[in-house]
């Protein structure tokens, strides 16, 4: 209770950059102390806006994951920290353009820059220094030197891991032609974390699970493909590959892969779902598969609007988590 008090002095409806977001504590302030799980998708049924926020599973799961002071606090620090970004980058562009401005003097632009910039706070908090920024580095560093958290995700090819280093947090889109595998490489990908004992979330709009799981089973069974996506009478497996498919599906089973094939899940119900999966271990990898296809909680927007919402919610979830967020997309 003491949490949610002191959520609703530090944080408005403003504080938060996704509409749903701002839909949702507005309903929660009108709710009041009363405030559950049900009151609140009953409230937004019959407003007619359940959609805007995700469907009433989203909602749900946000309440299941909501629990106790912790997460209320961290999540808390988590929307201030979003909202003093968003400010600070809004004052930058100010900024600029008023010292590009003639007839404005250089001095006083600068003076009232510099005490907006301390004014950039809620409820006390301040935007953190680069001191406090250079030491969080070092300790993430520190952290991976002793393998306590490790710094990147490692794949099976030395010239990505050189080039492009998953490097956590890390949000890396895939571009491509249809069929020119880039699902394939994040199920390489998926198979060398999940080799290396990290958690991956994957969201499939394209492939049912099947599918997915027979692309994983194949190559890292170094079976045909066509023997699993066409088995028949006259397409059989020899008895080592039969033997290969029960191992790596054994494999597969027991792996801590979560795989989501719903093609309704929308971008605030992915960051859900990892959420709640991230609160009994953290979640190294986050594949969605593709990015277009994934569908807007608003009516209204345009295709474009919708892929540009999706990346911005999908970079800030791998900053959120520390997971490497791969999207493929055409």
């Amino acid at each position: 209770r003491s949490a949610r008090l002191h959520a609703e002095r530090l944080l408005s409806p403003d504080d938060f950059g996704s509409g749903s977001g701002r839909l949702l504590w507005e309903r929660i302030l009108d709710l009041g102390a009363g405030c559950d799980a049900e009151s609140l998708v009953g409230l937004l049924l019959k407003r007619g806006e359940i959609d805007l926020v995700g469907g009433a599973s989203a909602v749900i799961d946000l309440a299941r994951f909501s629990t106790g002071t912790e997460y209320l606090e961290f999540h808390i620090e988590k929307v201030i920290q979003a909202r003093l970004r968003r400010d600070g980058t809004r004052l930058a562009a100010r900024m600029t353009a008023a010292m590009e401005d003639p007839d404005k003097d250089p001095a006083e632009v600068l003076a009232k820059s510099m005490g907006d910039l301390g004014e950039l706070s809620v409820g006390g908090r301040e935007m953190p220094s680069i001191r406090e920024q250079v030491m969080h580095t070092v300790e993430s560093i520190e952290a991976a030197t002793t393998g306590a958290v490790p710094a990147s995700v490692v794949t099976r090819w030395d010239a990505v891991n050189e080039l492009v280093p998953f490097s956590r947090s890390s949000y890396i889109v895939i571009a491509g032609k249809t069929s020119s595998g880039k699902s394939l490489f994040a199920g390489n990908a998926a198979t060398d974390v999940i080799d290396a004992g990290g958690r991956v979330a994957w969201f499939s709009y394209e492939m049912p699970s099947d599918d997915v799981n027979r692309r994983i089973i194949s190559d890292r069974g170094k079976i045909r493909p066509d023997l699993l996506f066409r088995a028949g009478p006259h397409n059989r497996m020899t008895p080592g590959e039969m033997t290969r498919l029960v191992e790596q599906a054994d494999w597969l089973a027991k792996s801590d892969m979560h795989l989501w094939d719903d093609p309704t899940i929308t971008v605030e119900g992915i960051a859900a779902n990892v959420r709640l999966l991230g609160a009994e271990r953290p979640v190294d990898l986050v594949v969605v598969d593709y990015v277009q296809l994934v569908p807007s909680s608003e009516k209204g927007s345009s295709r474009e609007q919708v892929v540009a919402k999706t990346s911005r919610m999908l970079r800030s979830l791998a900053l959120e988590t520390g997971a490497v967020v791969i999207a493929p997309c055409q």
